[in-house]
């Protein structure tokens, strides 16, 4: 999980407390839709500017691990570009995300809230790329399963572990990347 939180923590600058305090905030506020860059604060800006995984215009941010912009990751704040992504969020706002994504092997709808009656499996990688983006090293990696793929043994450098334990990994990461910067989270 370290090595995971200080990726994640590398990928968007978050090495001091007043970018993490400013990443938070920023959190914040995209859960309403996309922030006018012209409302940010400076330490907001910093983090913008700094971010190497972030989607913005010329007028607004749309995404910082959630985003506004689609993909098959949906939540109740908007879009996540992974699973993982929303459960981090989960972990970080203290609520469920209503994250609805489909299983990756049959194509079936998967609904992740707080009474998820379906028995999830999430696909995490333990292994990253040096030099290739977060997004593409991890993000594309961390999907959404309803059954343990029988081939899990064989997909190099991703583990698949159970919902309730990819929401305490989420959890953890969080704390270590925040470090109690986040009201809702345990510090």
């Amino acid at each position: 999980m370290d090595i995971l939180a200080t990726r994640i923590r590398d990928a968007l600058n978050l090495n001091d407390r007043q970018s993490r305090r400013a990443f938070y905030e920023l959190l914040k506020r995209l859960r309403s839709g996309p922030v006018p860059l012209a409302e940010l604060n400076v330490q907001q800006r910093w983090v913008v500017n700094r971010a190497q995984e972030i989607e913005s215009d010329k007028t607004h941010v749309q995404g910082l691990l959630l985003t506004h912009n689609e993909t098959p990751h949906h939540t109740r704040w908007g879009y996540t570009w992974c699973v993982f992504d929303a459960l981090l969020c989960e972990a970080v706002f203290g609520e469920a995300s209503n994250l609805r994504t489909s299983c990756v092997a049959s194509g079936d709808p998967v609904i992740v809230n707080e009474t998820a009656a379906q028995r999830v499996w999430v696909s995490l990688p333990w292994r990253f790329e040096e030099g290739v983006g977060l997004r593409q090293s991890f993000c594309c990696k961390s999907r959404a399963y309803l059954q343990l793929p029988e081939a899990a043994q064989l997909q190099e450098g991703v583990c698949f572990v159970s919902l309730a334990e990819a929401r305490e990994i989420a959890r953890r990461v969080a704390d270590l990347l925040l470090q109690g910067e986040a009201g809702g989270m345990a510090s």
